[in-house]
């Protein structure tokens, strides 16, 4: 699903009707609310949460959708450039706005790197002038642990959408997270960052103190350097996010699987290490369900969709020289060893499936 319209149709069917009831107080809340879609790889966050941001939308709520996944596919989805990293208006939903945003992480960080070295840099005097080498804990940031990179991205578009720096205020925000792994160490970092920006803070305090004793600082140095300045606007940005996180009046997830084992027991994981982080899980959505009246056309509809598909893909193949092996889809869930040399099997032995 592509495009604003699919989406619309899809939210049709995942978040009215049948479903209205499950929905009906997160879509006619008239306070502000902050959703958070994951779940395992491949299993359709981005259409769901796409999906749910266009349907907040059409019912009336401005509305801020923002990708953490670092392999992005938000704009492909929307039909809408968000390379750019900005937040770009989506056209076409009728209703109130809706605007998305791919997070850009590297600017983030690099922007942190800079606060943390500035702690220590000669502006910020003392500590510099007596070689105590605070710069180096801008090293920690050099190669960022997993899910550092995008909150430190998510923590600034969360705080500029708050502070109505966009020119509009959001009555939602959306965000598509990054597979169950990542997102589960980006919602722990907020309180690691906090815990590092407050030992560093309170290390050159102390530093600034021995140097003074020892005549290092100026007479005339300021009361607080601008880079500690900003480093206390940005911690009180993760104390801010870290407390929107788990405030279950105005921020949940949404968890999203499909109905295969593996998936489910993904989901399932999940479930219990965001409860015992505290953070509210009330809605799951279960993705490419085959209604049992519709299937034989379902199936068609899916194999004609995957001919044009593989025509492209052929094409591409053929000018940029790459084989490409063809596997079946299997009428099984593949578990165990015995699932795996099937599909062994498939990748290595048996002959590619006719694409006519």
């Amino acid at each position: 699903m592509r495009g604003v319209f699919p989406l619309q149709y899809v939210a049709s069917q995942a978040f009215r009707g049948t479903n209205a009831d499950a929905w009906e107080d997160l879509l006619a809340d008239q306070k502000d609310r902050f959703v958070l879609v994951g779940g395992k790889g491949g299993v359709g966050k981005t259409t769901t949460s796409a999906s749910l941001a266009v349907q907040f939308a059409t019912d009336g709520h401005s509305t801020l959708l923002v990708s953490t996944d670092p392999a992005h596919s938000l704009g492909d989805a929307l039909e809408t450039d968000l390379s750019s990293g900005e937040v770009v208006r989506v056209e076409g939903v009728a209703g109130a706005s809706l605007y998305a945003c791919e997070v850009k992480v590297d600017d983030a960080v690099a922007e942190f790197k800079r606060l943390v070295g500035g702690v220590s840099s000669a502006e910020g005097g003392a500590a510099s002038a007596q070689g105590l080498g605070l710069s180096d804990f801008a090293d920690i940031f050099d190669a960022v642990p997993p899910g550092v990179d995008e909150l430190i991205a998510l923590s600034k578009i969360v705080a500029l959408a708050q502070r109505d720096a966009y020119g509009i205020h959001f009555d939602r925000v959306v965000i598509d997270t990054a597979p169950t792994g990542h997102t589960l160490r980006l919602l722990t970092f907020p309180d690691f960052l906090d815990r590092f920006i407050t030992r560093l803070l309170v290390l050159r305090s102390r530093f600034d103190g021995a140097a003074n004793m020892l005549g290092g600082a100026p007479a005339d140095a300021p009361d607080e350097p601008t880079a500690v300045t900003k480093l206390k606007e940005f911690q009180a940005q993760m104390q801010a996010l870290q407390a929107l996180l788990h405030d279950p009046e105005t921020t949940e997830f949404c968890i999203v699987t499909i109905a295969t084992a593996l998936s489910l027991n993904e989901a399932e994981r999940l479930l219990l290490e965001l409860r015992r982080e505290g953070i509210a899980v009330r809605r799951g959505v279960v993705n490419r369900l085959i209604a049992t009246d519709v299937a034989d056309g379902y199936v068609a509809r899916l194999a004609n969709g995957q001919r044009q598909c593989l025509a492209e893909l052929d094409d591409l193949a053929a000018r940029c020289a790459v084989d490409v092996t063809q596997v079946p889809y299997f009428d099984t869930e593949l578990r165990s060893v015995y699932g795996l040399r099937a599909m062994g099997n498939a990748l290595f032995d048996a002959p590619p499936p006719s694409s006519s």
